[in-house]
């Protein structure tokens, strides 16, 4: 279905809707935001998922109402206001980017302790900013959208012998009842 909808290529902030590209061929893939437990507030994480999910090409019925940027009228007969620019900011994380930046200016343990990990991240991709760092991942995602396949990791639960020891056969049991048998003979004996 990525042939017929192909989704927004310019993340912009702005309300995407897939329904309104129509295509004869076939209906966009429909689906129902369920959140669950999670509280409906304006700019909770789940619209941001619905935001990159409407993005790349589903369709779910929505409206901006719960995206960052989006304020109400508080006076009677006040306009609602979405800035799609501050919604923009927040997907390309300016907002992280920029305390990063005063964490950084004012030195210290907080900033290596935050973000020791993202400094190593935007030095190996080779980028300056946050911002450029998921341009970039966006972008790759485009060219590959194949979920990589990670190596197998080490079987935890049996290399580690405190909580798990080896498993005994019947007959290793039995040898280990016969020396625990003797043992406790010897210290009897040693007694007497």
């Amino acid at each position: 279905m990525d042939s017929f909808y192909a989704g927004n290529t310019t993340v912009n902030g702005e309300k995407y809707d897939v329904s309104e590209t129509p295509n004869d061929q076939r209906r966009p893939f429909k689906a129902v935001l369920d959140v669950g437990l999670v509280r409906t507030t304006t700019g909770n994480r789940v619209f941001g998922a619905l935001k990159g999910a409407t993005d790349g090409g589903l369709y779910i019925p929505h409206s901006v109402k719960r995206f960052p940027g989006y304020t109400k009228g508080e006076e009677e007969g006040a306009t609602d206001n979405y800035n799609a620019k501050f919604h923009r900011d927040r997907i390309f994380g300016n907002h992280v980017d920029t305390y990063m930046k005063s964490l950084k200016e004012k030195g210290g343990e907080a900033y290596k302790k935050q973000f020791s990990k993202w400094d190593v991240t935007l030095k190996d991709s080779k980028i300056a900013s946050v911002e450029k760092l998921f341009e970039k991942i966006h972008s790759d995602i485009r060219k590959n959208p194949d979920r990589l396949k990670k190596a197998a990791k080490k079987d935890v639960k049996r290399d580690h012998k405190k909580f798990f020891p080896k498993r005994l056969n019947a007959v290793q049991r039995k040898a280990n009842v016969q020396k625990k048998f003797q043992i406790a003979t010897a210290a009897a004996s040693k007694k007497k």
